[in-house]
């Protein structure tokens, strides 16, 4: 249906009356049969007001303002490396991520007690469809009648197996050929089990029946199990992604199973009931935790890993957190590439030049995409056992070019206005004091910039800090005092300012990413150190997802900076951190814990138990960036 939206408020304009416009009001249904051309009214079950143009009903846009959702223009992604080009991504929002030894969700023992019939729904992403690669399981500690397991066998085979004898190990199995499955590719799999209907069940893969078999007295059983793991069937671990994992209590037709393929959304996937009247008693979106959205029967997850992202990237910042000796690599969507598959990048750690896609050879950071990225093999994105994090940032969908005029050089520009971020990329001037248009509605508060051709340091601009003063994201340093670097001149909510040959060589490529304030979601600020294991409270506003911490005066000799996440660590006290200026791998020493306040101050706190520069020194002044 067509959308036409009124420009101009004045049309309907009651201010001098007593009354408001009022139009017929119904739901589709009660649509006039005969209706005039031009004719109004108020589609009660479109929540549209609609007009007849002597053909059709058409809409007019109630043009209601969008929500801002904090985690469609920021969040923290974890995941493995499987040594090969992989998408990082989802099927829906978010999905649980599997290294494929030790990773498992294990949820409470009597979601599937299967005293009559039960119903197992998931989507799986395996890294190795040739493996035999568990997905999930009930078995307990000793065998039990109804203990059961399902495995990928192949390309072609799904295995499902149960426990027919009490105290051993007979197992009645059903090898069951599915269409042909291919690696890092997203399957729904459905797997029904019924005891009245002669313990029979059915496995169905994408929403076609691939077999029916036959538990014997496999599923009879009304014994509670002694666990029930998503990720794991016997000692064979899943090695990829599974998503949207739903159980019922009954035993689901083949309508339903296929609507679970074909009418699952990131909107269904949010709500129990589904398919309605199903009877699903536990859905788990694997949204960054193992929660059942009903809550009654929650999941520990041991060695897990959230991807996808519910935005098109246009930041993202991996590192390795393993092994020592792997930079920070970061692309964005602006990066040059000479490859469908491979993006340019450059490294926080390190003053080094941005290399380019070619000189990447895929092996990095390979494509953005529109719910996640995908990365190549190497040893800093990729590599095979290894685990990695991503903070990923949205800027903006396509480019604008700022005109230069005067000492303004022309910039191009994407912008995230309502999320306080953007990345600009520009060519300084020969010579001289010039400003750049940084796209934002407001003056950034921290901005960092990077030459592209050559090396040169990370310089950052700290707005609290004042209009001298300049740190670098690629060491330790505390502030450095100069007046030629921002000119002694603050952003304004159109420029920033620079000095050729000072913050940045004569006539070369530089990127800026720019950030400011924007009231519960994110926070440009300063704190002072105290010394104590209690720590300093930072009052944000909102309870952070992300803090970057910096030490900035001489008292401290500087220190290095430092990111938490709510990712990496899922509860109090935050203690895994990295740091953007050096190449070492996660750290969790106790005397870095910081917790991310819930109550009603909230923000996050710095605790110690010995002094460090780092961290919370006493007389120490640090800035940071927050997300929530």
């Amino acid at each position: 249906m067509a959308i036409t939206k009124i420009g101009t408020p004045e049309l309907f304009d009651f201010s001098a009356t007593n009354t408001a416009l009022q139009l017929p009001t119904g739901d589709t249904a009660s649509r006039p049969a005969t209706p005039s051309t031009g004719e109004w009214r108020f589609n009660s079950e479109l929540k549209y007001v609609e007009f007849w143009d002597s053909t059709a009903w058409r809409q007019i846009d109630t043009e209601s303002a969008a929500v801002f959702k904090p985690s469609e223009n920021f969040n923290t992604n974890t995941y493995f490396g499987t040594g090969a080009a992989q998408v990082i991504d989802a099927k829906f929002n978010e999905a649980a991520n599997f290294n494929g030894t030790s990773s498992v969700i294990s949820i409470p023992l009597n979601v599937v007690s299967v005293s009559s019939a039960y119903t197992l729904s998931l989507w799986f992403n395996a890294v190795d469809v040739s493996a035999n690669t568990g997905i999930f399981t009930n078995q307990g500690n000793s065998p039990i009648i109804g203990q059961i397991g399902i495995n990928i066998i192949s390309s072609t085979q799904i295995n499902l197996y149960s426990i027919t004898t009490n105290g051993s190990n007979t197992v009645d199995s059903l090898a069951a050929t599915v269409p042909t499955m291919s690696a890092n590719n997203w399957y729904n799999l459905v797997v029904v089990a019924d005891r009245s209907l002669s313990n029979k069940g059915k496995i169905y893969l994408n929403g076609v029946e691939a077999s029916s078999y036959t538990f014997n007295a496999g599923v009879g059983s009304n014994a509670l199990y002694s666990t029930a793991q998503i990720g794991r069937s016997d000692n064979r671990f899943t090695k990829g992604k599974i998503d949207q994992v739903r159980i019922f209590n009954t035993s689901l037709t083949d309508a339903q199973a296929e609507d679970l393929y074909t009418d699952e959304t990131t909107t269904t996937a949010a709500t129990l009931d589904f398919p309605s009247g199903a009877g699903c008693i536990a859905a788990y979106q694997l949204d960054g935790n193992g929660n059942d959205i009903s809550g009654n029967y929650n999941g520990t997850t041991t060695d897990i890993g959230y991807t996808g992202l519910q935005f098109k990237p246009d930041l993202v910042w991996v590192k390795q957190r393993s092994s020592p000796d792997r930079g920070h690599i970061l692309s964005n969507s602006m990066s040059s590439s000479s490859s469908a598959n491979s993006l340019a990048f450059m490294s926080s750690q390190n003053a080094e030049r941005e290399y380019t896609g070619a000189e990447a050879n895929g092996a990095y950071i390979r494509t953005l995409d529109s719910n996640g990225f995908s990365v190549g093999s190497s040893n800093f994105t990729g590599a095979s056992g290894e685990d990695y994090v991503a903070w990923c940032f949205k800027a903006a969908a396509s480019t604008t070019t700022i005109t230069g005029s005067g000492s303004q050089i022309g910039s191009d520009v994407r912008a995230n206005v309502d999320a306080g971020f953007s990345i600009v990329k520009a060519t300084s001037p020969s010579s001289g004091v010039f400003t750049v248009g940084h796209g934002l509605n407001a003056a950034p508060e921290l901005y960092i910039i990077k030459n592209k051709a050559s090396a040169g340091g990370w310089l950052t601009y700290v707005k609290l800090l004042g209009a001298n003063k300049y740190l670098q994201l690629n060491n330790s340093d505390a502030a450095g005092t100069s007046t030629r670097f921002w000119d002694d001149t603050l952003a304004t909510t159109t420029v920033f300012t620079m000095e050729s040959g000072y913050v940045i060589s004569p006539n070369v490529d530089f990127l800026t990413y720019c950030w400011h304030s924007v009231p519960d979601y994110q926070k440009v600020g300063t704190y002072d150190g105290n010394g104590l294991a209690t720590g300093t409270i930072v009052d944000t506003g909102f309870t952070p997802r992300f803090v970057l911490i910096k030490a900035t005066t001489t008292d401290g000799g500087g220190g290095n900076w430092m990111i938490y996440d709510n990712v990496r660590s899922t509860s109090n006290p935050r203690n895994k951190r990295l740091y953007p200026d050096l190449d070492i791998a996660e750290q969790s020493q106790g005397n870095y814990d910081l917790d991310f306040l819930t109550g009603a101050t909230k923000g996050f706190q710095p605790k110690v138990g010995t002094a460090s520069y780092g961290f919370n020194t006493s007389g120490v002044k640090y800035i940071y960036l927050a997300i929530a």
